[in-house]
């Protein structure tokens, strides 16, 4: 989703820092409206419920999660949610690139 965003501001300009901070998050669902695909998720959800059940596993993965201990089941739930090939999170964010 940072790739979407950035491809929002042109070469050379500087971005306003509230935008700057709002976009330099790990917070999926920040992004996601920043980048901008809310609607674009919001209609390819409702198409693949699927979808819409790999998203709730993957957005409040955060930066910090990567130290915890998390039981294995959760982690190959995440794994799986990330790279399903036609109905993951990344396949669907690599649609919209």
């Amino acid at each position: 989703m940072k790739a979407r965003i950035a491809k929002t501001v042109r070469r050379y300009d500087f971005p306003k820092k509230d935008f700057a901070t709002e976009v330099f998050v790990h917070d999926l669902g920040a992004l996601l409206s920043h980048a901008p695909l809310s609607k674009e998720f919001l209609v390819d959800s409702k198409a693949s419920p699927q979808l819409e059940i790999y998203w709730a596993y993957v957005k409040d993965w955060s930066e910090k999660k990567r130290y915890e201990i998390i039981r294995e089941r959760d982690a190959e739930d995440l794994l799986e949610a990330v790279t399903q090939r036609r109905t993951g999170v990344l396949s669907w964010l690599k649609k919209y690139w």
